[in-house]
């Protein structure tokens, strides 16, 4: 019970992204929930806990919180180099990001280093 009300949490953040909505505030309070109970109901490290890091990593830099967001797809990383065997497109995603990141943080040399890794992934899983 307790994961699918994660799911909807997941849902309600998501839909509070819609452009007819915009509302940040409010995906943002529903996706921190949804991390909370997703935790609670399958532990730290587990595809649908990176699913929320990554997506509230993604709202977080849009605000301009590119420290915390950087914070939260290194979590999202750490989950996914665990847990991900052979599909390799979600570490791919989660390493552009950082490097997007990393370079609204100024970081050129992390950012190019993040980007070479998305680029290696993709290569290895063609």
């Amino acid at each position: 019970v307790q994961a699918a009300f994660a799911d909807m949490l997941f849902d309600i953040g998501r839909i509070h992204l819609i452009p007819h909505f915009n509302d940040l505030e409010r995906s943002l309070e529903a996706l921190h929930f949804c991390l909370d109970v997703r935790r609670r109901c399958f532990g730290s490290f587990h595809p649908a806990v990176a699913s929320v890091l990554y997506k509230l990593a993604s709202i977080h830099s849009m605000c301009g919180e590119q420290q915390y967001a950087l914070d939260l797809l290194l979590e999202t990383l750490a989950i996914l180099l665990v847990v991900a065997h052979g599909d390799k497109s979600g570490l791919i995603q989660v390493w552009t990001a950082v490097g997007r990141v990393m370079q609204a943080l100024g970081k050129m040399h992390e950012a190019r280093s993040a980007f070479q890794e998305a680029t290696q992934l993709s290569h290895d899983q063609q």
